[in-house]
């Protein structure tokens, strides 16, 4: 790790240039630019740390740093704590583990280096706080053999961790009664399962150990066994009855969200359809805590063993999303609407990516066909109202943002947020249309 390094710098006062390096109290780390993706954020293994600034060469001298922080990606801000002058750093202690932005603001005799974040702001500096070792143990080990005597190992194991790398599991094994280990594998993704076949010279007890690692470098060690590999237990492949026709076979093996019709090429064999619905798990899971790199893979990983399960495409499209990859995203949404042409969460999804393109017709398409389906879904509403300002069409958009405000009493933060944008943008005379008013 490098120790002393620039961490936040300020060209001048009101247009800075600003990159910002985190570290534990005491011990920081170099970066050299600012993070633009919350998807690859500096994982940080302690609840307390320290943010350095130095200011650009030539600045004027800073009388106080002021530090503030989001937890939910820019869309709110809080104001961290302060440094006076002649200090260079801000400790930070974070209240829980997850994303957190940060932004530092420098004041001087000439003023502000940068206005205040507010909603929308994007931080100087991305960071993942992983206090938590990962939880990992073994599910089972079973030597198992088929009908021509192959032998193969069935390594099942379940992991959890808030910042795991895309293959932060290795596996290794042990001939018992010897000290060296032997790799089966370093990097494996975090798939709950691993067939190995041990070599032939290998026999006897084994002893195997499942590694976890995760991005703050925690590792996680849980061994088991010893167990034989003498005695395999004979597993024979089950065959389609033949009494059953390919058709019905096809519509009981397809997953809940199969499409009807030819895009269904064949029976998918039911282990495949578990390990892919844990694969789909696990990406949701990674989403749900921004790491869309990671989430992208398992997504992909389950639609590869079951090309039928509609939900992990959708949140393929998300993930994608969620890491600026709009035009691949638009691709994922449009291939699961024309299996599901009405499906909501791929309707709003494909709305959103286009808006970010600024395809703002191909938006305004997606959510109408969602508010035909879903007629009181007040934040379709909102976002239409949204799309409509941005094609300059404010009548029509106060007009969407005041459904959004009333269709459903229920959704709170909606009309919260429905009523802001009307006070926020009233119409002029300029702007203003016979219909508007009713």
């Amino acid at each position: 790790m490098k120790v002393g390094s620039p961490i936040v710098h300020f060209r001048h006062w009101h247009r800075p240039r600003v990159s910002v390096a985190i570290g534990l109290i005491g011990v920081l780390c170099a970066a050299s630019a600012v993070l633009a993706q919350p998807a690859t954020p500096t994982a940080i293994q302690a609840k307390r740390f320290a943010l350095r600034v130095r200011l650009a060469e030539n600045s004027a001298e800073a009388s106080r740093l002021t530090l503030w922080y989001t937890r939910d990606r820019g869309e709110t801000w809080h104001q961290g704590k302060t440094a006076p002058a002649g200090q260079d750093r801000i400790v930070f202690d974070a209240n829980g583990e997850g994303l957190y932005g940060f932004y530092v603001v420098a004041h001087g005799a000439e003023g502000a280096s940068s206005p205040e974040p507010t909603a929308g702001t994007l931080p100087q500096r991305w960071v993942y706080v992983d206090y938590t070792p990962p939880l990992a143990q073994w599910k089972n080990v079973e030597v198992l053999t088929d009908k021509d005597k192959a032998r193969r190992v069935a390594l099942d194991w379940v992991a959890h961790d808030a910042n795991l790398d895309t293959r932060p599991i290795a596996l290794s094994y042990q001939i018992a009664g010897q000290a060296q280990w032997h790799t089966i594998d370093n990097a494996l993704p975090n798939t709950g399962q691993f067939d190995w076949q041990p070599p032939e010279d290998c026999e006897g007890r084994v002893i195997f150990k499942l590694s976890v690692r995760d991005l703050g470098g925690h590792l996680i060690e849980r061994l088991f066994g010893p167990i034989s590999l003498s005695s395999p237990r004979l597993v024979v492949a089950p065959e389609p009855p033949a009494s059953q026709p390919a058709a019905e076979m096809e519509a009981v093996q397809a997953s809940p969200e199969a499409p009807a019709g030819p895009e269904l090429v064949g029976p998918i064999d039911p282990a495949s359809r578990a390990r892919a619905q844990r694969l789909y798990e696990q990406g949701l899971w990674h989403a749900e805590r921004f790491q869309f790199a990671d989430a992208e893979e398992r997504f992909r990983e389950a639609i590869e063993l079951d090309p039928t399960l509609l939900a992990a495409r959708t949140n393929l499209a998300g993930a994608l999303s969620g890491q600026g990859r709009f035009a691949e995203a638009v691709k994922e949404y449009r291939q699961v609407l024309q299996d599901h042409p009405d499906r909501p969460t791929a309707l709003r999804g494909a709305a959103m990516a286009y808006s970010a393109r600024r395809e703002y017709a191909s938006a305004r398409e997606m959510l109408e066909r969602l508010l035909l389906r879903e007629e009181t879904n007040a934040q379709a509403w909102l976002d239409l109202g949204d799309v409509l300002y941005q094609m300059g069409q404010l009548p029509g958009a106060r007009a969407n943002w005041r459904r959004a405000a009333s269709v459903d009493p229920t959704a709170t933060e909606v009309i919260r947020i429905a009523q802001n944008r009307l006070s926020l943008f009233p119409l002029t005379a300029a702007t203003a249309a016979p219909q508007e008013g009713k």
